[in-house]
């Protein structure tokens, strides 16, 4: 195993036995044989003092080598929780919705296409739980809305700024310690 496709604590690990040891040596012992298992996964003194493969290893080590279990082991990459997280690298595109129509004035089919374009977001984020197949009702409801916010984003920008601002300051002067009369003069 590469010890640069672990985590760092893992791989200093993991380069660290590699160094002091022999890969070709290493074979795999099961968790029933396994001595260090039984240590991490707790046990009593009074048992620890009866237990044989604690102290004297697995029963196949007294055999010759050419006895011992020959276990093919396969470890599955998918399991390893230990990987380092291959880094996702985006570039974004700002595109006005504006620009979108013109190159296509049909509603549906700007509709599908958008509604693809945030599956395939939904799906990178959610690599656990993707969506495939045909678009749904729900996917394509939520693109309509999505296409008209943007279209009320992009038409009234000004006017949306301003309500925005005046917004803000009426949450200020609310929060503010004056009289009534003296927040509203008029």
């Amino acid at each position: 195993m590469d010890p640069s496709q672990l985590q760092v604590f893992v791989a200093n690990r993991v380069s660290k036995i590699q160094s002091l040891s022999n890969t070709f040596t290493w074979n795999y012992v099961n968790s029933s044989s396994n001595p260090a298992d039984i240590a991490s996964r707790g046990i009593m003194p009074e048992k620890l003092i009866s237990n044989t493969i604690w102290w004297n290893g697995p029963m196949f080590l007294q055999l010759p080598q050419s006895e011992w279990p020959n276990v093919d082991f396969k470890l599955k990459m998918s399991e390893l929780t230990e990987l380092k997280k291959t880094p996702k690298v985006f570039k974004v595109i700002s595109v006005e919705l504006s620009d979108l129509i013109t190159r296509d004035s049909d509603f549906i089919t700007l509709q599908r296409i958008t509604a693809y374009c945030l599956r395939f977001i939904y799906n990178l984020r959610n690599e656990a739980n993707k969506r495939t197949g045909n678009l749904s009702i729900a996917e394509l409801d939520e693109t309509h809305i999505s296409i008209v916010k943007q279209a009320k984003l992009e038409s009234f920008a000004d006017e949306l700024s301003f309500s925005k601002m005046a917004s803000n300051f009426q949450k200020r002067l609310n929060n503010m310690y004056l009289s009534f009369n003296t927040r509203h003069p008029y």
